[in-house]
C-alpha cells in the first residue's frame, strides 16, 4: 500500500485541521474523518456533522504513544510494553484520559480515551507528517454504512470535509476495543 501522500496535500491538510477543519482519510477498514484531539470546536462540528452521540466518544491514532501524551494519563512500565508489543495493530485500547481532556472527546460521563497506532501505513504516515495525534472516527453518519471507497466519501462529505486521496486497508470490520486495565473486550 502506498503511504505518501504528496506534501502539498500535507501543508492543505496541516493548515485545515489547524483552523479547526475535518479532514477524510483511509485506514484499516474503511474512510476515517479526523480533526485534531486538542480542538474543542473541530470535534463538536465533527459530532455534528456524524449525528453521534456526545456519550459515545472517539477513538484517537498516533504514529507514537508518545504523542497521545497530552491526552492520557502516566502509563506504567508494563502498560507502555504490552502496548509496544501489540502495536500498529487494529486494536484500539481505553486508557485513563487527563481529567482536563475536553469531555466530548472521550465521551460525556467517561473517564477513559480510545487510542490506537493504525496498521495502516497511509494513517501513520499522515499523523507523522501533521506531528500529530489525529481523532479517528468512521466516515459515515451514525448508524449508516461506512464508507469504503474515495468515491463514497467524496459523496457523503466532500463538501464539508478535506479528502486525502488513499486505499482503504484490508480489515474487513472496525477496530477491537479493549479496556487496557483488564483487557475486556469492549467492542
Amino acid at each position: 500500500m502506498n503511504q505518501r501522500i504528496p506534501q502539498k496535500k500535507i501543508r492543505q491538510a496541516k493548515a485545515h485541521l489547524r483552523r479547526g477543519g475535518i479532514i477524510a482519510y483511509a485506514t484499516e477498514s474503511c474512510f476515517g474523518l479526523g480533526v485534531l484531539p486538542n480542538h474543542p470546536k473541530a470535534i463538536s462540528r465533527l459530532i455534528k456533522l456524524k449525528k453521534r452521540a456526545v456519550n459515545k466518544g472517539l477513538i484517537v491514532i498516533g504514529d507514537t504513544i508518545e504523542q497521545f501524551s497530552p491526552l492520557i494519563s502516566p502509563l506504567s512500565a508494563s502498560e507502555l510494553d504490552f502496548l509496544n508489543n501489540t502495536w500498529p495493530s487494529a486494536n484500539t485500547f481505553l486508557v485513563s484520559a487527563r481529567p482536563i481532556l475536553f469531555p466530548l472527546l472521550r465521551g460525556t460521563q467517561r473517564k477513559k480515551l480510545a487510542i490506537r497506532i493504525p496498521d495502516h501505513a497511509q494513517a501513520l504516515f499522515l499523523c507523522q507528517q501533521i506531528q500529530s495525534a489525529l481523532v479517528s472516527t468512521s466516515a459515515n453518519v451514525s448508524h449508516q454504512r461506512t464508507c469504503k471507497t474515495l468515491r463514497e466519501t467524496n459523496r457523503q462529505f466532500g463538501d464539508k470535509v478535506l479528502i486525502i486521496a488513499g486505499t482503504v486497508g484490508k480489515y474487513k470490520k472496525s477496530s477491537q476495543i479493549f479496556d487496557l486495565a483488564t483487557l475486556k473486550k469492549i467492542r
